[in-house]
Formats: C-alpha cells, sequence, structure tokens
C-alpha cells in the first residue's frame, strides 16, 4: 500500500475528471474555431444543426459537429463529406450525463453472472436503459451494496462491452458481511477493523475511486462512527472519496430530542472531517414521519460544513417514490444481518415488530408500496402490498 496523499482529489476534482471518461463524444485533439468551414475535411459522422450544450456552463449555440473514430475534430458550420450524417434540427447535443448514484451492478450480481454469457440480454450488456437516456458515465457500488471486488467487476464491465463509462465504489456493507459473516459484530476489535482497512485498501489498489455506506441496511447499519471514520482515512490516502446512505432519513425524534435525519447528517459530517475525506450524501430526501423537518434545517448542516471547509454536497432523485428493500421499512432496532434479531422473533417480540411496522403504515400505507422483485414468488412482483393481503384475504 503506497497512497499518496499529494494526488488526493477533491469531489469536484473527481467529477470533473469523471467527465472528460464520460462525455458522448470525447472532445479531443484540435477543434475548429466556431464558424470554420471544413469543406474538404471528410468525417465518420457530422451531426448537423443541433443545439449544443458544451458543459462548460456558456450558453447553448447552434453549430455541427465532425466526428472521426471516437473524437470531436469539428464544431461550427461544416461542409465537409461524412459517413453518416445526423440531422440534429431542433434538438439538443450535449456531452453525456454523470450519474453518480445507480445499483445497476446489482442486475448483474443478483443473479449470479460471473463471465459473459450469450443468454444475458443486450440492454443488460449495453446498460440501455441509461444510455438511451444520455447517461454515459455510471457510478456503481452505492449505498454499501455491489461487487466486493473491484477488478472482477470493472473486467466483467469490459468483457460485455459494457454501454457506460463505470466508476466504482468499494462497498462497505458486503465488505462487512464478507469479513463476518451472519454473526455481525457492532463494535469492531482492533484486529476487524484492521481487517476492514485492508481489504478496503485492496479495492482502491485495484480502481474504485471510493467507499460507499448504507447506513440504514444491515449490516452497515451496525457500523460505529469511529468504524466509519478509521475506514475512511484509508480511503482518503487514496484520493478517494465517501457516498453515503445516511443513518436515518425520517424526522423521527429521537431519545436527546433531535431529529434522525438531522442527526444522521451530523454523523456524516463528522466522519468526513476527521477523516479529512470528500463527501456525498446519497439521495437526500425526508421519510416519513416528517415532525416538521424543514431543508433549511438539512441544508444548514451541509452548508456550515462547507463554511468550515470540507468539501461536501448532496444529491437527490427526482421522483416521488423509491426504491429499496422491503426490511428498511423496519426500524433499526430490530434489524440484524440475517433480518430480524432473535429477541423479536418470540410471540411478544412478534408484537412489537407488528406494531412498528403499523406505525410505519400511518405515513405510507401497503396500497403505495409495490413488490419490484421477489423470486420466491414471483406472482407478487408489480402489485401492492394491498393488493397482496386483499388477496389473501388479510
Amino acid at each position: 500500500m503506497n497512497p499518496n496523499n499529494e494526488t488526493a482529489m477533491t469531489r469536484r476534482a473527481f467529477l470533473g475528471s469523471s467527465a472528460k471518461l464520460s462525455a458522448a463524444l470525447a472532445i479531443a485533439g484540435p477543434i475548429s474555431f466556431i464558424g470554420c468551414e471544413q469543406g474538404n475535411t471528410v468525417f465518420d459522422t457530422l451531426i448537423k444543426n443541433g443545439t449544443i450544450f458544451d458543459g462548460t456552463a456558456s450558453k447553448p449555440y447552434l453549430a455541427d459537429i465532425g466526428i472521426k473514430g471516437d473524437k470531436i475534430i469539428s464544431i461550427g458550420k461544416l461542409d465537409g463529406s461524412s459517413t453518416q450524417v445526423i440531422d440534429a434540427t431542433g434538438l439538443t447535443v450535449t456531452p453525456g450525463f454523470i450519474d453518480i448514484h445507480t445499483h445497476c451492478d446489482l442486475t448483474f450480481q443478483r443473479t449470479g453472472i460471473k463471465r459473459y454469457l450469450a443468454y444475458v440480454m443486450p440492454s443488460f450488456k449495453g446498460n440501455h436503459n441509461y444510455m438511451y437516456q444520455g447517461v454515459s458515465t455510471v457510478v456503481t457500488g452505492n449505498c454499501g451494496y455491489g461487487y466486493t471486488d473491484t477488478a472482477f467487476w470493472l473486467d466483467l464491465v469490459d468483457t460485455m462491452t459494457f454501454g457506460s463509462n463505470v466508476l466504482h465504489l468499494a462497498p462497505h456493507g458486503m465488505i462487512r458481511k464478507e469479513l463476518f459473516g451472519d454473526n455481525q459484530p457492532t463494535e469492531l476489535s482492533t484486529k476487524q477493523l484492521d481487517a476492514m482497512k485492508t481489504r478496503v485498501a485492496e479495492e482502491m489498489e485495484k480502481g474504485a475511486v471510493g467507499f460507499s455506506t448504507g447506513l440504514e441496511y444491515a449490516p452497515g447499519l451496525q457500523a460505529s462512527t469511529r468504524e466509519l471514520i478509521e475506514i475512511n482515512k484509508v480511503v482518503s490516502q487514496y484520493g478517494g472519496l465517501h457516498t453515503t446512505h445516511i443513518r436515518d432519513l425520517t424526522g423521527k425524534i429521537m431519545a436527546n430530542g433531535g431529529f434522525g435525519i438531522v442527526q444522521a447528517l451530523q454523523e456524516a459530517v463528522e466522519i468526513g472531517k476527521r477523516a479529512e475525506i470528500s463527501t456525498q450524501i446519497s439521495h437526500l430526501t425526508l421519510k416519513a414521519p416528517y415532525n416538521g423537518v424543514s431543508s433549511g434545517q438539512l441544508f444548514d448542516v451541509i452548508e456550515q460544513a462547507q463554511l468550515d471547509g470540507m468539501d461536501i454536497l448532496a444529491d437527490q432523485f427526482p421522483y416521488t417514490a423509491g426504491a429499496t428493500l422491503l426490511s428498511a421499512r423496519l426500524p433499526a432496532e430490530f434489524k440484524s444481518d440475517a433480518g430480524i434479531k432473535d429477541q423479536y422473533k418470540t410471540k411478544e417480540g412478534r408484537l412489537l415488530v407488528k406494531k412498528a411496522i403499523e406505525e410505519r403504515f400511518l405515513f405510507s400505507g401497503p396500497e403505495q408500496i409495490l413488490i419490484a422483485m421477489y423470486p420466491e414468488n414471483e406472482s407478487f412482483e408489480g402489485r401492492t402490498l394491498n393488493e397482496i393481503a386483499q388477496e389473501k384475504g388479510k
């Protein structure tokens, strides 16, 4: 392990360098001035009359784009010949988008695909659902889930001729699961913590660009703040960043009177500051119970950290619903890595679990929860809990 602090990059620098990789048509080589004619040039592809947003925050402009191979060689009013001409009149032309929070790796991991196989659908291999929306770079390994072997995943991507560029995060939860199995410790011993740090360092050496945590999910929810600080110190030495699905996204009132989501944000800030690592808060959104928590209270935590010199931002999805594990509906105090903690498997314990779920349903009822994937009974897929319960007379 030979990390170099001098090469550490901020989150913004990371995204900036990623953009160079991710542009659907990477700008490289000589670029002609806007308006310069290239009458004698033969292009492989000529995009005509598109409205160009070039990614520099400058105003959009109407121009043609000339491409040879996989490089843009000219932008302007172009009259050269071309093997392929695309009429972009009335359309927008942009660099490829970077989706910093995806789980497209789980499609392959959960189906057990070990190598390039002929029966894998071309749309999966090509990552078409992202490509068709202009996303040319995806970040995988989010929320502590994903491939624990970065080199294996990136090799699989190359073998499949995956449609998107891929940047991978070392997933905390899955590495913890790999090391400690079903009997997950809460407070790691020195030996256990060293094992985690070594494994994460190995993934950084293999090409991971950072480290992700999913602290609402087992086994990530078992991790102490100290554990996460120490591991992130290792990641920081490699110039990596920390992305986190924080410990609580609800307005639940905690024992000390604070709000769950605010305290979870404060924990993320503490980890970032003490580990000296760039931090990205994943899909920042408030879930029920709300208890009057405002967006301003959340932004105050982030903005104060920025004023203190920390490199931290948050992202958000533009939907009124999200995708998660059904177990995420259960409060953390009931959960273990294997499901429900043993003490709640008694008759009395089940009543407590049932009460907790009923309280959650007061804010988001069973008619709002749709099963997307359930291999044990595929007839449940695409249906709400309410529909399934009615069918079974529950």
